[in-house]
């Protein structure tokens, strides 16, 4: 094997690492992106909740809620529990 096929050889191996480094970043970039959507889903069910139990929802409240619940036990099946995924940010109490 002469220098320039042990070059291209090099160089094949170097970029199949950084395709796989690239897929990896992009299934994480993924992962963070759906967990800020849970996040959002789970704000706006607080609040479906919220006006449900004082009083203030609407005929389509009780709809939204169940909406919101199957949307959280979508993101739980693709990517775990959301206390497994929960961000390090959370109160704790």
């Amino acid at each position: 094997m002469n220098f320039l096929d042990k070059v291209k050889q090099h160089a094949a191996l170097a970029k199949a690492a950084a395709n796989d480094k690239a897929r990896q970043g992009q299934a994480n970039i993924d992962a963070v992106e759906a967990a800020i959507a849970a996040d959002s889903v789970l704000r706006v069910l607080g609040a479906q909740i919220l006006f449900e139990r004082t009083g203030r929802g609407t005929v389509t409240t009780e709809e939204a809620i169940g909406s919101y619940l199957e949307l959280l036990k979508e993101y739980e099946e693709e990517y775990g529990s959301l206390n497994e995924t929960a961000s390090d940010g959370e109160a704790e109490g």
